[in-house]
């Protein structure tokens, strides 16, 4: 589980799907949404999440999530 400001925080899941659960208020609710891919590391980059993923044809894919 990563914060990338006092409100907004993110975890990852691999559950045979993979899926990305966040907060904007501190932890306090958790929303999930589905990824295209599965995610292995991301950086937190001028406000933006920016998440190295598998792509089934070129091996990388970068995903850049924009947390509200």
């Amino acid at each position: 589980m990563r914060f990338i400001s006092e409100k907004n925080g993110f975890v990852f899941g691999n559950d045979g799907a993979s899926r990305i659960f966040y907060t904007t208020d501190e932890g306090a609710h958790w929303q999930m949404q589905t990824l295209p891919q599965f995610v292995h590391d991301c950086q937190v980059f001028e406000g933006d999440l920016l998440c190295s993923a598998e792509e089934p044809r070129s091996g990388l894919l970068i995903l850049t999530l924009h947390p509200k």
